[in-house]
């Protein structure tokens, strides 16, 4: 499957953002409601950003809310497939 240029370049700001918190030592260990629960912190800082904060401070507040949104769907995958003790 051939990957859109804008995935591309938005998948990668993501994985910038999951670098750079590399040493809080990922999600996999979360619950899926207490990732929940930080992406709802991610989503209103999203929305201050829109009265607030420049097109890079948006568009990072974006790959925060989806960095979230792909871990919540990394650990059900996970669970899913019996990886990850519940």
């Amino acid at each position: 499957m051939k990957v859109r240029r804008e995935v591309s370049w938005f998948s990668g700001r993501v994985e910038k953002k999951l670098r750079v918190n590399d040493f809080k030592g990922g999600w996999r260990r979360e619950q899926p409601l207490r990732l929940y629960q930080k992406l709802q912190n991610e989503l209103y800082e999203l929305y201050r950003s829109f009265g607030m904060g420049t097109n890079g401070e948006i568009i990072d507040e974006c790959a925060d809310v989806a960095a979230f949104a792909m871990m919540i769907a990394d650990n059900v995958h996970r669970r899913r497939n019996g990886k990850v003790p519940r």
